[in-house]
């Protein structure tokens, strides 16, 4: 039993190739190679957020465009092909996805959108897409009280250059 392997590389038409192997003894054997422009390679990865801080208010408002960038061996975008994403925020999943798969457009960019949740802390959302992960952190910050507060003063009235006590009550 022998092997010999060689590397062939494809031109710059598209169609099919025949390759044929032959032995010294003049036997032979071919195979096929199909040559298109359709067949992108992922080669990378990127991914970015509009927003990478939110308010752990669970609004509708608290979100980011979570945007995967894929491009293939040619450093081109690869086109038409289906990114998962995944919210990973153990133990407690902070907001959601509106989606978790989403198709790259002609610029190689598939796009979700992430909404926190009401939990303080940190959300891991990932993108995958031909076995190549990369993942970013959205951070979940308390924001503004939602409950009122209240300003008051004592005296509420002065003579000129009199003095009164200002007092901020916060609710929670």
């Amino acid at each position: 039993l022998g092997i010999a392997t060689v590397t062939y590389t494809a031109g710059s038409s598209t169609g099919t190739d025949t390759i044929t192997a032959m032995t010294s003894n003049g036997l032979s054997s071919t195979t096929t190679v199909a040559v298109s422009t359709a067949a992108q390679i992922v080669q990378s990865v990127s991914l970015a957020a509009d927003k990478t801080a939110l308010t752990a208010d669970g609004a509708a408002t608290s979100n980011s465009v979570i945007s995967a960038t894929v491009l293939d061996t040619n450093n081109q975008p690869v086109v038409g092909q289906v990114v998962t994403f995944a919210l990973d925020s153990a133990p407690t999943v902070p907001g959601a996805l509106t989606a978790i798969n989403a198709t790259t457009d002609a610029n190689g960019n598939a796009q979700v959108l992430y909404t926190a949740g009401t939990d303080i802390g940190t959300a891991t959302i990932s993108a995958t897409i031909s076995g190549i992960s990369r993942s970013i952190d959205i951070s979940l910050n308390a924001g503004v009280p939602a409950a009122p507060f209240t300003v008051n003063a004592a005296p509420a009235a002065v003579n000129y250059a009199g003095q009164s006590a200002i007092s901020a009550t916060v609710v929670d």
